[in-house]
């Protein structure tokens, strides 16, 4: 019996991911679950709201509503949860989040769907130009300029993966999609939300929360 962990930077479980990517898992597949704000409480995640030019992560609740924070917030929480993981038995921990993170103590494989997505996109489209969605208005610029490192043209729009199908639709209709590949990048956007982008756009569409739980299950 293996055993994949999956942490995200909000509260587990995270339902809205693992009715997605359960499939991928094999009745032999034990799957354990920890967020980095579990234990937190509302004046704490106050406290933890990004300022001035401090990187922005968005997540979701356990009650399904989203979230923004600073990333430097959750660094220390991100690593107890890799820990607790790895003490229950993980074999592997899989991050339920696209962003970038710095390196945590572990003695089992980490896979991060940042590193993923990055390594993948040249292969599959080599410096063409690039559509990115992302959750916040605060992160278009951010993802503008990490992605230019890998594609010639980049274009981010802000749309939440935790609004409704409509907000997505009409948000996307409301721009002219310019990239010749579409990246949703952000766990939360979900396999319905790619299909219906894809058929929208005409152009093919990269789902970090399947690519990155297929990689997961090849370590298993």
């Amino acid at each position: 019996m293996k055993t994949i962990g999956l942490i995200t930077i909000g509260q587990s479980p995270r339902t809205d991911v693992t009715e997605d990517i359960g499939a991928f898992f094999s009745e032999e597949v034990t799957v354990l679950e920890a967020g980095a704000l579990d234990h937190i409480t509302e004046a704490e995640l106050q406290d933890m709201r990004p300022e001035g030019n401090e990187t922005a992560l968005v997540s979701r609740m356990r009650d399904g509503r989203q979230v923004i924070f600073a990333e430097k917030h959750i660094l220390r929480l991100l690593q107890q949860c890799v820990t607790e993981l790895q003490d229950k038995g993980a074999d592997v921990i899989l991050f339920l989040c696209t962003g970038r993170f710095p390196s945590f103590e572990a003695d089992i494989p980490l896979i991060f769907p940042y590193d993923i997505l990055r390594a993948l996109f040249p292969v599959l489209g080599g410096k063409r130009s690039l559509t990115v969605l992302v959750p916040d208005k605060l992160q278009v610029e951010e993802a503008e300029k990490d992605w230019g490192n890998y594609a010639e043209e980049v274009q981010a729009i802000a749309v939440s993966p935790y609004s409704s199908m409509e907000t997505l639709l009409e948000t996307l209709s409301n721009h002219e999609i310019k990239g010749d590949m579409i990246i949703m990048d952000c766990i939360g956007y979900s396999c319905e939300m790619k299909a219906a982008v894809a058929k929208l756009s005409g152009k093919p569409v990269l789902l970090p929360r399947t690519l990155a739980a297929r990689v997961a299950i090849e370590m298993l």
